[in-house]
């Protein structure tokens, strides 16, 4: 979920679940995002710009905590102007009651267009009681393993990796796995360029 309203996330998280239960499939649990850069997201307060807002974070935890019957994480950015925020941030994540937390290394003014910074992400690894997730700028097996190495993190969350190459999940699985990783053939790579175009094909007249 995103968004800055206690009320307004309790009321979706509730209803969320509500649909779940009705469609009788199992709820694996809630994840507020903290980390989007959108300057329209960011412009109402909400995504990154709940890091510049600790207390907003802590209120909209606890009551998500009261009413999410599953799994409840964050995923955030080590800072909105500076990596130097990361302290208190990390302070203020180890006394919130989450299930996990996923990290994407940059801040938000970083965007996408850095290098990320792993040793933040294992500072979190070392010293949350929870699980924590490493993201950004997972491209290939090569780009997992490393970031997986300079982290220890309990998982990986692979994010615009994933449009380029749809396999990489599999990919990655495979090489943790030991097994030789899984390469497509042409064919499968020409249904998913064809699916992918008729995806983002905009209807209307170009003459």
């Amino acid at each position: 979920m995103i968004g800055n309203s206690v009320e307004d996330l309790v009321r979706t998280a509730i209803a969320i679940q509500e649909r779940v239960a009705q469609a009788g499939v199992p709820f694996a649990g809630i994840d507020l995002n903290l980390g989007c850069p959108a300057p329209k997201v960011c412009g109402k307060a909400a995504g990154g710009a709940l890091l510049r807002d600790p207390e907003k974070i802590r209120a909209i935890t606890h009551a998500l905590r009261e009413v999410v019957t599953g799994r409840l994480t964050l995923k955030t950015r080590i800072g909105f102007e500076s990596e130097n925020e990361f302290d208190d941030l990390l302070t203020l994540f180890a006394g919130l009651p989450l299930d996990g937390l996923t990290i994407h290394g940059r801040t938000v003014r970083e965007k996408y267009r850095t290098p990320i910074h792993p040793q933040k992400i294992a500072e979190a690894v070392r010293s949350l009681p929870y699980p924590v997730t490493a993201n950004g700028n997972i491209v290939s097996v090569e780009t997992a393993r490393a970031l997986h190495e300079q982290t220890q993190a309990d998982g990986l969350m692979i994010g615009r990796g994933g449009i380029r190459n749809p396999w990489l999940f599999q990919q990655v699985r495979d090489s943790f796995s030991g097994v030789e990783a899984f390469e497509p053939t042409l064919d499968d790579l020409h249904t998913y360029l064809n699916e992918l175009a008729e995806e983002i094909r905009v209807e209307g007249d170009f003459d």
